[in-house]
């Protein structure tokens, strides 16, 4: 079954434009690598948060995830612009980043909620 798909996709594939091919793995590629960017900056950046106590942790964290989630978008908005670059692929380029930069901007705004919220809390604490 499996052999009868993969011969089915590749006869597709030599059907469709090269350019076409192309510019959808392209597409693939870069979300790919913005998520990959996200996840290795944020490991990184959450590793200076260990130490931290459990508010001030939070905050930090939240932060690394909102510094790694700010370069993932930057690249999506990058790969973006190239889109129109891509003559006759444009929208299809589109149609596939626009949802993903959406859903990145989507995190962020949650992410900047819940540090305002966490910050909020931690002050009436202090006072």
């Amino acid at each position: 079954m499996k052999d009868i798909m993969v011969e089915e996709y590749l006869i597709k594939l030599q059907e469709m434009d090269p350019v076409t091919v192309l510019a959808t793995v392209g597409i693939l590629n870069l979300i790919n690598l913005a998520y990959q960017t996200f996840s290795k900056n944020f490991t990184r950046a959450a590793r200076r948060c260990t130490d931290l106590p459990d508010q001030e942790k939070a905050i930090c964290m939240l932060n690394a995830k909102l510094e790694s989630k700010t370069e993932q978008l930057r690249l999506l908005k990058q790969g973006n612009a190239k889109c129109f670059q891509a003559k006759e692929n444009s929208n299809k380029c589109k149609e596939k980043i626009m949802p993903q930069i959406q859903k990145v901007q989507d995190e962020i705004n949650v992410i900047k909620g819940r540090m305002e919220t966490l910050k909020q809390q931690k002050y009436k604490g202090v006072l």
